[in-house]
């Protein structure tokens, strides 16, 4: 019987109810048949109340939708319904043979009579014609007597002769209908073995073992699919554990949108409902591995499963000298001072401009009395450092003025030292700009 499929449903989350639209339930379903919904899973149908209406169990678990198709597929539990119809006119027909052999009995007496009469008959024709015989006056009528009782000697064997051709008959009804009760008996014995361990429509509870399946169970059935795994296009829907293929575009995505990155290995792995993880590995081994976890039903971001590289150190052998790549690693580490540190300074003779010892100054130049130009060995990153310059007669002496720095740029700062208005030379002089990187 093929599945019907005429019409549109309607049908909403968590409800029992199937309404169709252009459908014809009653003629072409009944209970007991699967109910393929649009959400593409199976339902069993538990009562049928129009041509537009049936109820499923268990409620429909997918989105509601308001003309999707369907199908209406009949179950094995249809064998065994004609088994037992067959079986129902077996004993009917062994009811009617019953009735047929009383008739055959009825019959055969009926021409066991018929018999008896015509040999009556047959011996009064012999009387008449004695008494035509021995009486000649009453020999017309002895004649008439002995022909009427010919004639009912030849009716009364002509009705025996019918008796035993309808008794032949009956026996030869009877004998079909012994023949066709056997044969009814045969093909209801035959239709209940094609039942014997078929499973029944609905929830079966003593099913032990599955043979002779030619297709593999899909993941989604509870088996582990054929040889390509499933595609999806929603991981974040709810997925028996096992392998899925991923596309360019699904819902959980490792890469947002349409992402010829997404292609690739979805594993799939349930604690319970609310507990679970994926991993998903690229079609190949030009991007890291991905996993993430489900927790309190909610999933977290994905999150790299590449291990980080190993540090790889060298042997030091020699001396310092010998060390490069040491020495590069110092001094990369030594030109971006941290911020609390001085980025460049340099004490110098204000009278001639000469350094007497510096760090991160390439020069200093006197320009004019008490001014000078110093520039940086590394230009600064900006010019939002704080340059400090302080100058006095000598070390360790007392004698005030004002040294101040100016006009900052990334390669050098020029510095003064000032005397209330006028510009003087100062034998110590230091500068100092911090800031770091």
């Amino acid at each position: 019987m093929t599945w019907y499929k005429t019409g549109t449903v309607a049908v909403t989350p968590d409800s029992n109810a199937v309404i169709g639209t252009g459908t014809s339930f009653i003629a072409n379903a009944r209970v007991g048949d699967a109910f393929r919904g649009p959400d593409g899973e199976w339902y069993e149908v538990t009562n049928i109340a129009s041509n537009t209406a049936l109820s499923i169990a268990p409620a429909y678990q997918g989105a509601a939708v308001e003309a999707g198709v369907y199908s209406l597929a009949p179950m094995q539990g249809y064998v065994k319904d004609s088994a037992d119809a067959l079986r129902a006119a077996t004993q009917v027909i062994a009811s009617g043979v019953a009735d047929m052999q009383e008739q055959v009995a009825a019959a055969t007496e009926a021409a066991a009579s018929a018999g008896q009469s015509k040999t009556v008959a047959t011996e009064q024709a012999v009387i008449a014609s004695d008494a035509a015989t021995l009486s000649t006056g009453n020999k017309e009528a002895a004649q008439l007597a002995a022909q009427q009782s010919a004639t009912s000697a030849q009716a009364s064997g002509s009705a025996a002769d019918r008796s035993e051709t309808a008794r032949d008959s009956i026996v030869q009804s009877e004998q079909a209908a012994a023949a066709s009760a056997a044969a009814a008996a045969e093909s209801a014995e035959q239709a209940e073995a094609v039942t014997v361990g078929k499973a029944a429509s609905g929830a079966n509870s003593d099913i032990t073992s599955i043979n002779g399946l030619t297709t593999p169970l899909s993941i989604r059935q509870g088996g582990n699919g054929a040889l390509v795994g499933e595609r999806i296009s929603d991981a974040n829907a709810p997925l028996n554990n096992g392998r899925y293929l991923t596309e360019l575009i699904w819902e959980g995505s490792v890469f947002p949108g349409n992402d010829n990155r997404n292609q690739g290995f979805l594993t799939m792995d349930n604690y319970n409902s609310s507990v679970a993880v994926q991993t998903w590995t690229y079609l190949n081994n030009s991007l890291p591995r991905m996993i993430r976890f489900r927790l309190d039903g909610t999933w977290l971001a994905w999150v790299n499963m590449n291990p980080v590289s190993a540090l790889s150190w060298g042997a030091i052998g020699g001396t310092l000298a010998n060390q490069t790549d040491l020495q590069n690693a110092l001094s990369a580490k030594l030109s971006g001072s941290p911020q609390q540190l001085a980025t460049a300074w340099v004490n110098f003779d204000g009278a001639t401009g000469t350094i007497r010892s510096s760090f991160g100054v390439a020069s200093v130049v006197r320009t004019a009395v008490g001014t000078y130009r110093v520039t940086f060995t590394t230009p600064l990153l900006n010019v939002n450092y704080a340059p400090v310059f302080v100058s006095n007669v000598a070390a360790n002496t007392n004698q005030g003025n004002s040294p101040y720095a100016f006009n900052l740029q990334l390669a050098y700062v020029d510095v003064v030292n000032r005397l209330a208005d006028t510009l003087i030379d100062r034998g110590l002089c230091v500068l100092q700009v911090f800031g770091g990187r």
